[in-house]
């Protein structure tokens, strides 16, 4: 049983929006962006109730995991019932599935690219063609698409994010009053659904029918044409790109004329508009606060509550520090922990496999040549899977900030990868760098070669220490390309974090290793290479690491 939407308190915003989308499903899908914990996913799950009922049934709520297979988002066939029926039948995707209804992605800046291309076809076009396993079939897919993200956990891609209609900043900045009301309610909704869902059948019952009598007179709604003109010189100043904003706005503010009861779209319905559709367009930059009188480089920390972050002030330009020539120096031990495959020589010989997963593709010859073997029982089939031998990942995430070239880590490190690297042809290299207070990945799953090249082009250390950041988009893709314990990962940073804007150098560091515990849970071996510290900050990247799975080597620096 689901939270009734009446019931949820506050985020009238983001409600505004879902009911919009149910009196104009086409307006483009809404975006719901927050920290944890602040019921996003309530409010979303909640959401399909207010959809209008057709043959007695609610409109289908779709939810994508994280874990979807490309079988299971388009269709595959249905292996249970060919093998406990012998019957040739075609397994529904979710993408199907959730036509005419919702299709909501939890933590959607999370979900694999490959996947986000499919949604992206299907929800632009209404439709899309599937080829599988013998199937051909146009399937139809006009849904609503939702989504909801945790923003600290990385951003959505830009195309992606461009197809939401709106973008909800969600918030819990409740009154007292709000606070003691939310909790009542939902425990008294924990004690016992059934009552709370009858006691909010009312006020969700007449909500359905304003919907139902706004969506009617939709497109009996004017918009004069000094409202069109305004939409596009606001589009035009705001720097939008494409027609999508625009077409967004007004089909919004439409839906705001029928839902207060105008004829004609005012200028208040634009202002509304505006407000949902800018949510995840249009970035604000505020000035990071100066610090006068804070160093570039932390002080040897003398007393124990001294914090090893380093405090550059914004308004402070730092000439970069010039490295040494590259020169790759081979060290055995960290390039037998790169090509250690904690044998899994042995599963990769393996081409076909036994499985009950969901999602996998079946092997069909391999399949029928298993099934045929007994005569007497040829109509019974056995099923076999594939398993797709790839080559292994090796993402490293390089830290070329300023403090790095101070002594000489930058150079020492660069070089050491270089060199140890230097059998692992069969890798696949990523290369992340942090440098002139930029991220950038120098190169993507691209081969030796690329990667000693990429590594000989760093010629200076400059910038912040963003490490927050790096961790950021290092953490986001990581998980998008589904590594596993045949991969490696490698940090190389002095781990001396630039204090992020609005964050103390407490909750900096308290940040710094919640990704560090994120990206240990992926369950991808981990090395972090760090150069020897001043007295004082000596045991701060090993208790920084205390209980993670994370393995630690210092770096001779070269003189």
């Amino acid at each position: 049983m689901n939270y009734p939407f009446t019931a949820i308190i506050g985020l009238e915003l983001a409600k505004k929006s879902l009911i919009y989308h149910a009196i104009d499903p086409k307006l483009g899908g809404t975006l719901l962006v927050g920290h944890r914990g602040c019921a996003k996913s309530t409010l979303a799950r909640a959401y399909a109730e207010l959809l209008p009922v057709s043959h007695q049934k609610l409109a289908p709520f779709v939810e994508i995991p994280l874990g979807t297979t490309e079988d299971r988002l388009l269709g595959s066939v249905d292996a249970s019932k060919l093998v406990q029926n012998n019957s040739w039948e075609i397994r529904q995707g979710l993408i199907e599935e959730a036509h005419g209804g919702v299709l909501y992605i939890d933590e959607i800046n999370l979900l694999p690219d490959h996947l986000a291309d499919f949604i992206l076809d299907s929800a632009a076009s209404g439709f899309y063609r599937m080829e599988r396993d013998g199937f051909s079939k146009t399937v139809e897919s006009r849904y609503i698409l939702m989504g909801s993200m945790n923003p600290d956990e990385g951003d959505l891609r830009p195309q992606l994010s461009d197809r939401f209609a709106h973008g909800i900043i969600v918030t819990d900045d409740f009154t007292e009053e709000e606070r003691v009301e939310i909790v009542k309610r939902r425990l008294a909704f924990e004690d016992n659904p059934e009552k709370f869902i009858l006691a909010h059948e009312d006020p969700l019952h007449q909500l359905r029918i304003s919907i139902l009598n706004a969506r009617q007179k939709l497109t009996e709604i004017m918009i004069p044409d000094e409202v069109r003109h305004s939409v596009a010189k606001q589009a035009k100043m705001l720097q939008l790109e494409g027609m999508r904003p625009e077409l967004a706005v007004l089909r919004t503010a439409r839906c705001a004329a029928s839902w207060n009861n105008h004829e004609t779209v005012t200028q208040a319905d634009i202002d509304e508009a505006w407000i949902l559709c800018l949510g995840h367009r249009v970035h604000q930059n505020p000035p990071a606060p100066t610090k006068p009188s804070s160093p570039s480089i932390p002080p040897s920390a003398s007393s124990p509550s001294s914090q090893p972050l380093a405090q550059n002030p914004s308004n402070v330009d730092s000439k970069p520090q010039i490295q040494k020539e590259f020169f790759p120096q081979h060290q055995s031990d960290i390039g037998n922990w790169i090509e250690d495959c904690h044998s899994s020589s042995e599963s990769r010989s393996k081409k076909y496999f036994i499985s009950q997963a969901h999602g996998l593709r079946i092997s069909w010859i391999e399949s029928l040549k298993v099934s045929i073997k007994n005569p007497n029982q040829s109509r019974i089939w056995n099923l076999r899977y594939h398993h797709t031998p790839t080559r292994r990942s090796l993402m490293v995430f390089l830290d070329a900030s300023r403090s790095t070239g101070v002594n000489s880590f930058l150079s020492s490190v660069r070089d050491l990868l270089g060199g140890a690297t230097r059998s692992g042809h069969s890798l696949k290299h990523s290369l992340l760098l942090l440098q002139e207070n930029q991220l950038k990945w120098t190169i993507r799953q691209s081969g030796l070669q690329k990667f000693q090249h990429s590594l000989q082009t760093i010629r200076e250390a400059s910038g912040k220490s963003r490490l927050i950041s790096g961790l950021k988009l290092f953490y986001r893709q990581v998980l998008r390309k589904g590594l596993g314990h045949h991969d490696r990962l490698i940090l190389c940073s002095d781990g001396l974090a630039s204090l992020e804007s609005n964050l103390n150098a407490q909750q900096t560091q308290k940040q710094l290793r919640y990704l560090l515990e994120r990206l240990t849970r992926l369950s991808v071996p981990i090395l972090w290479l760090h150069p020897s510290m001043p007295h004082g900050l000596k045991n701060w990247i090993p208790k920084l690491c205390t209980g993670l799975p994370i393995q630690l080597r210092e770096v001779e620096v070269k003189k």
